[in-house]
């Protein structure tokens, strides 16, 4: 990463400095005849000013007047204005090349330098952190428009530069023409590339400053969860804050607060503090661990952590993903010069960071958790940081079943709790070296949190997070709420909507590629027969030219003259041409109606097991590596070939191809065979997942 940083912030405006002097030494020459002429003709004007009639002696005792002197400067000027033109204009163009290479190192080394020492000064105080990052957050917007400017213009000047250098030197008409074409359709690329580089950091721009979050639940009334808000309420005074403004019931997160905005829903906005509260992650707490959870919670509306909740995590999330996507806009060779140097100055920045973020992370983290066992203990802060971990297998799986629409249920609670009763609670101990999840901040190992707070990991705590599951359903939430299931029941509705809705759309976006498509059902692929007759008609030159050498030599002359070595390049060709004799007589596999066929294979393969592809080409000869999803069944291969195997272990099936071309058709380029791959691998899984 800091040799491609430095690569393209200082290397390479230092490159175009270098090429900017270099083509100002370049015309130097003219540039100082012509500034010796202009000072001469300066002289002649300034001596006709004082005496019209003065005359000009030279060494050779010839006399001129000054006026005739003057007008012959004139004329030549008149008469090379065009070369002269062409001069002043390289120079001016040479001196921008230097200026913004000069400054787009400057720039660079100066971002470089305050990347590093902000990053550094983030780690003194959660304080500083804040300061510093805020005012890099300010410049660095700029710092990446006006870097890549300066970059795209220093290249535009060198190229500009060298298009008038080329004008001035060569006839413009056959390749002469068709150079200055590409040049000036370069320097047009160039200057879209800028503009359209501006508005995509403008774009991120926006996405830097702090976005609602969305989140799908349930803002919870007073008048509804009565006795949710008064259990939060004695936890906050418990933990010395005031109590959240907004109480969200779901079932896609765990536990968290936030201070950020929050679009719920995506039709309501609620700003101020917030506590999502999971229903089916409290179902499977008892009161003492939820307790704990929701104190380690509200923990973070204390002190300095209300400022960086608010101020700090979801901006700096925010800009990593803002990165992220300038990045991917990095597609070709001209949006990679002049958008690569703003890209990894962005990554840089937040590198610089990563550390610091990290650092403060883990003590905001660690302090919650004496928050949540000063409200409950420090066992139940610990058995809720393993039972978290244990129950969340169950739920995700869940919750993916229905998001796929293989779940249908009006009640995601009690399928939860009957699964988990069913299976049992995982052993808690497999879980002491992960960490829980949350939106927008990372979280240290459980293990760590637990040794922080001086608990011993014993087997009784162990024991106490993998309980089993009670059977009654609602009962650690029954008081909280005035009708828990009813609860319950909206919030599944709910999800079970959105994935209804997401169910069709997708549907019927395949619908329509299907109904759009001009894939063929049935495309046979075979191998040409090129390499064999190759092959083969080089051994036969080698037959002719061992039966000249016979004839002019003599027989009894072949060995000592050499010629007789040719029998090894006859077995080479021949060799090479009986290997590939059946190669392109009959089909080498097809694709037919979502599968694979082949007489290689015992049975057809469903293409849509199939995940990726590669296509790889040498010398005529291609390798198609089709990429087999894991879980799926391997292909059964009939006879084993190397020209057509399947790894096993890598899941990849290679087929090496001699000569692609459709049976009885037409040759393929390696570009026509990958169209025809991906067109038959998109319409198998299209018609795979409408028929689920």
């Amino acid at each position: 990463m800091r040799n491609k940083l430095a690569g393209w912030l200082l290397l390479l405006p230092l490159i175009l400095t270098t090429w900017g002097a270099i083509q100002y030494w370049r015309v130097s020459d003219a540039y100082q005849s012509y500034q010796s002429v202009m000072a001469e003709k300066a002289d002649l004007q300034h001596l006709i000013a004082k005496n019209p009639d003065t005359q000009i002696i030279y060494d050779d005792g010839q006399t001129v007047s000054a006026g005739q002197q003057l007008g012959m400067i004139n004329r030549e000027l008149n008469k090379y204005s065009s070369e002269i033109t062409m001069i002043l204009a390289r120079v001016g163009i040479s001196q921008g090349t230097v200026a913004t290479g000069i400054l787009s190192l400057l720039s660079g080394a100066g971002a470089i330098y305050l990347c590093i020492s902000s990053g550094r000064a983030a780690r003194r105080s959660r304080d500083t952190l804040l300061k510093v990052f805020a005012r890099c957050r300010k410049m660095l917007p700029f710092i990446l428009t006006g870097q890549m400017t300066l970059v795209g213009l220093s290249i535009i000047c060198v190229m500009a530069y060298e298009a008038l250098w080329f004008a001035g030197n060569f006839a413009m008409s056959g390749g002469g023409a068709k150079i200055m074409v590409f040049i000036l359709i370069s320097i047009v690329l160039i200057i879209w590339y800028i503009i359209k580089g501006l508005f995509k950091l403008r774009k991120s721009f926006t996405m830097f400053r702090s976005e609602p979050s969305d989140v799908a639940g349930h803002a919870v009334s007073r008048e509804e969860a009565p006795g949710l808000w008064q259990w939060v309420d004695e936890i906050a005074a418990k933990v010395g804050t005031t109590p959240p403004d907004h109480i969200i019931a779901g079932m896609m997160e765990c536990f968290y607060v936030t201070s950020h905005r929050i679009m719920l829903n995506e039709n309501q906005l609620i700003e101020g503090k917030t506590l999502y509260f999971p229903l089916l992650y409290s179902a499977l707490l008892n009161r003492e661990e939820a307790s704990a959870v929701i104190g380690h919670e509200l923990g973070h509306f204390t002190g300095e952590d209300t400022t960086y909740s608010l101020n700090f995590a979801p901006i700096y999330a925010g800009m990593s993903h803002s990165i992220s996507l300038v990045a991917n806009e990095v597609e070709d060779y001209y949006s990679k010069v002049i958008m690569s140097p703003s890209v990894y100055l962005g990554i840089f920045f937040l590198e610089q960071f990563d550390f610091a973020v990290s650092h403060w992370s883990r003590i905001r983290e660690l302090e919650a958790d004496n928050a949540g066992a000063s409200v409950s203990s420090a066992a139940a802060v610990a058995s809720s940081l393993l039972r978290i971990s244990a129950v969340s297998e169950v739920i995700s799986e869940t919750l993916g079943e229905l998001y796929e629409g293989m779940l249908k249920t009006d009640d995601l609670l009690p399928v939860v709790m009957a699964r988990l009763r069913e299976r049992g609670v995982p052993e808690a101990g497999q879980f002491l070296n992960e960490a829980t999840s949350h939106p927008s901040d990372s979280h240290p190992q459980t293990r760590a949190r637990i040794e922080a707070l001086s608990q011993d990991i014993s087997d009784e705590l162990l024991a106490a997070a993998s309980r089993e599951v009670q059977s009654d359903d609602y009962a650690n939430i029954a008081d909280l709420f005035t009708d828990a299931k009813a609860l319950s029941m909206m919030l599944t509705a709910s999800l079970s909507g959105i994935v209804t809705e997401c169910i069709t759309q997708r549907t019927e976006a395949l619908e329509t590629l299907l109904h759009e498509s001009v894939v063929a059902d049935e495309v046979v692929i075979s191998e040409g027969r090129r390499t064999f007759r190759v092959m083969f008609t080089l051994g036969l030159v080698v037959v002719a030219g061992m039966g000249i050498a016979a004839v002019k030599l003599g027989a009894e002359n072949l060995i000592s003259s050499g010629a007789v070595h040719g029998l090894w390049l006859l077995l080479l060709f021949w060799g090479a041409a009986f290997m590939y004799r059946d190669r392109g007589k009959a089909p080498l596999f097809a694709f037919r109606h979502g599968q694979l066929v082949s007489d290689k294979l015992v049975q057809a393969y469903p293409l849509h097991y199939i995940v990726d592809y590669d296509i790889t080409d040498v010398s005529g000869m291609a390798t198609l590596t089709l990429h087999v999803a894991d879980g799926a069944p391997a292909p059964d291969m009939a006879v084993k070939k190397r020209f057509f195997k399947y790894d096993a272990k890598k899941q990849k099936l290679m087929i090496m191809i001699a000569g692609v071309r459709i049976w009885q058709g037409k040759s393929l380029s390696p570009q026509d065979l990958s169209e025809l791959v991906h067109g038959q691998l998109q319409m198998a899984h299209v018609k795979h997942e409408l028929r689920q």
